[in-house]
């Protein structure tokens, strides 16, 4: 099986350069079914990105491509096959680093989009007084009838 063979993607060997890495992403990304277009939304990046990824020989950042790798169903967090025990180590160790800002990042969304809603309902009520001191005064403004 050659660097760019895709048919199993845990069992494949690293590509060692940047056309074999593109080829191998793109047997990845056709096996999952998935269109340029799709990868890109899900990982919040274009579809150009992809496309250069794919054939152009650019390379995504080390984070980016971790991304990308769970994306298309491969597996980090034991390393791939054929790298050195040392960087499939360090690969590990930068996945599960980048699980935790990623449950770090969830729950602090999730807490900001709770304080966005505290607020907005802060504000609604601020805007109902507002209304009907506006009536109140309006009222208290006009002439009492004899």
């Amino acid at each position: 099986m050659g660097p760019a063979d895709s048919s199993d993607p845990q069992r494949a060997v690293v590509p060692r350069t940047s056309q074999e890495l593109g080829t191998w992403l793109r047997g990845l990304r056709e096996r999952a079914d998935l269109t340029q277009d799709e990868l890109a939304l899900a990982l919040q990046t274009s579809r150009r990105n992809i496309h250069r990824w794919e054939s152009d020989g650019h390379q995504p950042g080390a984070l980016m491509l971790l991304r990308l790798l769970s994306a298309l169903g491969v597996e980090v967090g034991g390393g791939l096959p054929g790298a050195p025990r040392a960087l499939t180590a360090e690969l590990a160790d930068v996945a599960a680093g980048v699980a935790g800002l990623q449950a770090f990042s969830r729950d602090r969304f999730r807490r900001i989009e709770h304080r966005l809603d505290d607020l907005q309902g802060r504000f609604e009520a601020l805007e109902e007084e507002a209304r009907v001191e506006s009536v109140r005064r309006s009222v208290d403004d006009k002439p009492c009838a004899p």
